[in-house]
Formats: structure tokens, C-alpha cells, sequence
């Protein structure tokens, strides 16, 4: 019996030791990754690369909550007037840059040949100052505060505003209800593929210290290729790979 309790307290012990190695492992590479970033910010950290990006207009623009941008980018076109046949658009009036626009197109066309589904809606692209004090407004009094600083940028703050971001949901024709892009099931393809297009899950759930934004599953950013294979293979954040390499 004493045999079979000592057994017993080991395996406890033992199982409670991993569990609590693999909960700090987990806490010290966040951390690590955070404090970093902080390095880098206030001018501590010297890395420098051949990358050089055009801070007004560029895929790698950092717009956050400490990076203002209220310019009006150039080169915006509708998306319902120039997407293919394998998503869907909210309305007329949603609008990307036309760079955006092409690459978006090419991976919603071999999503569509890998699943068969077309059904991924875009519900937000460009979104100017004005309509995201419209929207912070709304959900500072739908969500209040806590749950708005979370999700919603603050007008001016917005990377919506630079015409690279992207919003997906899903629509059902079949019922006309519409559900969160999760990626999960078959739209997981997209999140796994998207940097083969150029784009980037711009607030992925373990960055959301240094992003300053709660996890969006539906939320991607075109950044170009090459920047958008080496945050994805590098697990980075854009914070992360503009800090670093420019």
C-alpha cells in the first residue's frame, strides 16, 4: 500500500514539475520577447540590416497605439470592383490598395481550390479617421472602455488607415448569418498560408504585449513577401520585425 501511495505522490510531483517548467519556459520567452522590444524602442538595441522602408507610404508602415498615421495613402481601389469570385466583400464601399487588392486575390482564388469554399467575407480595408472615431465611439458604449482599448485602435492610430489591413468574417448564404473568422476548420489554410501572399496575422494571441491589441484571428496585413515569410518562420510580430531590421 505504501509502495503504491509513494508511486502515486511521485507521479504528482513529477507531472507538477513539468507542468510548472513549461508555464515558465512559456512566461520567460514572452518576457524575453517583450523586454527586446522595449530595448530596441528606446534606442538600445543597434541591429541594423539592409531593409530601408519609406515610413510614409510602404507594406511595412508601423501604425499602432504609439505610431500615429493620418495621411491618405495613395493608390486605394474598391474591392468589389476588382476582387475575383472567390470571396465575398461587405459592400461597394470597402476599399485596399490596389497592391493589396492583387495579392488578396490570389489567395482567396487557391483557398477556393483547395476548399471549395468561397465564402470568406471582407467586412473592413481603408477606414479613415473619421470613421474610426465613429467606431471607437461605438463600442466605448456598446463594450465600454476595458474591452475598446483592447480591440479598437484610437483614431489616427489605426493601420486600417493605411489601406494594408484587412478584416475577414464569414458569411452563410445559405442563411444569410454571418460568424467571426476564426481560422479554424477549413479556413485554418489561410492563416497558414497567408505569408505566401504577402500577408500577416497581425495580432497573434502571444504578442499582445508587445502589439498593444487583443488576439484577432481575423485581422491580416499585407507587408510583401519576403517580410511576411521571415515574421511568419520567425514567429515575430510587425513591432518586432520593424524594430529589429530597419
Amino acid at each position: 500500500m505504501k509502495t503504491k501511495n509513494t508511486k502515486t505522490k511521485i507521479f504528482f510531483y513529477t507531472t507538477a514539475i513539468i507542468c510548472a517548467v513549461i508555464i515558465l519556459s512559456i512566461t520567460y520567452n514572452k518576457l524575453t520577447g517583450l523586454i527586446e522590444y522595449i530595448r530596441c524602442e528606446t534606442g538600445q538595441n543597434s541591429s541594423l540590416s539592409d531593409v530601408v522602408i519609406d515610413k510614409t507610404d510602404n507594406p511595412l508602415l508601423l501604425v499602432n497605439n504609439r505610431n500615429r498615421y493620418e495621411k491618405q495613402p495613395k493608390n486605394l481601389v474598391s474591392v468589389y470592383e476588382n476582387k475575383t469570385k472567390s470571396y465575398l466583400v461587405k459592400d461597394k464601399n470597402v476599399q485596399l490598395k490596389k497592391e493589396v487588392i492583387e495579392a488578396l486575390n490570389a489567395m482567396m482564388d487557391d483557398f477556393k481550390k483547395e476548399t471549395g469554399l468561397s465564402n470568406v467575407n471582407v467586412i473592413s480595408g481603408y477606414r479613415s479617421t473619421a470613421d474610426q472615431k465613429k467606431l471607437y465611439e461605438k463600442y466605448l458604449l456598446s463594450h465600454g472602455k476595458s474591452y475598446t482599448e483592447k480591440y479598437v485602435q484610437k483614431p489616427g492610430f489605426s493601420e486600417h488607415h493605411t489601406g494594408y489591413a484587412v478584416d475577414f468574417s464569414i458569411y452563410h448564404t445559405e442563411n444569410g448569418s454571418s460568424e467571426d473568422f476564426k481560422g479554424q476548420r477549413e479556413y485554418r489554410w489561410i492563416s497558414r498560408n497567408a505569408w505566401r501572399y504577402g500577408f500577416i496575422l497581425r495580432y497573434p494571441e502571444e504578442k499582445a504585449d508587445i502589439t498593444g491589441i487583443a488576439y484577432e484571428p481575423w485581422h491580416f496585413r499585407f507587408v510583401g513577401k519576403k517580410a511576411a515569410k521571415y515574421i511568419t518562420s520567425h514567429s515575430l510580430c510587425l513591432e518586432e520585425y520593424v524594430c529589429r531590421y530597419t
